[in-house]
């Protein structure tokens, strides 16, 4: 598995505080996230908090917290269309200037990824995209991506196929990549 990397996207816990609409419908999505962060983690799986620049977020839910992290803090909704800046806190002499995320990722041997996280309006999805079209392999599942507006339409469930394997749950994901 060391070809494989996890990037979590806008899981910044106030903009989810911000967003009530979507707690009771989407605990279980974020929880399925927060698993999914634990197994990287546990399998020495390279992960990635990406987050919007200059969003400054206080940590609130102790859960989902995914400030220890390195990450890659990106201008736009797309993480691979413009350069960004990285920090990881566990690596002072990692901090960057602008760099682009396809570079932090082939520098770490990474050709197939794990995508997650909040889709408001489209970072997710147009990630995924950008991803695929950089040469990854994607992989992501339904119960680990999510909008807190409005629910996925047909239209980008099928945008989002072309681009990656999608399963059904998490759990089809990680038998797959343990295989």
């Amino acid at each position: 598995m060391s070809d494989i990397g996890t990037i979590i996207v806008d899981m910044q816990p106030n903009f989810l505080d911000s967003h009530k609409r979507i707690a009771r419908d989407s605990y279980k999505k974020i929880e399925s996230i927060i698993n999914l962060r634990d197994y990287s983690i546990k399998n020495n799986i390279y992960t990635l908090l990406v987050e919007m620049t200059g969003k400054n977020y206080q940590q609130t839910i102790q859960e989902v917290d995914f400030s220890w992290l390195p990450k890659f803090f990106k201008l736009q909704n797309d993480a691979f269309e413009q350069e960004g800046r990285y920090l990881d806190l566990s690596n002072l002499n990692s901090s960057s200037g602008s760099i682009k995320l396809e570079k932090i990722l082939r520098k770490k041997d990474l050709s197939r990824l794990i995508i997650a996280g909040v889709n408001d309006p489209n970072c997710v999805t147009k990630t995924i995209i950008s991803a695929k079209k950089n040469g990854f392999e994607v992989l992501t599942s339904k119960d680990i991506i999510f909008n807190t507006t409005y629910a996925f339409s047909e239209e980008t469930f099928r945008k989002i196929k072309e681009c990656t394997s999608l399963f059904e749950n998490y759990t089809q994901l990680i038998k797959e990549i343990e295989k």
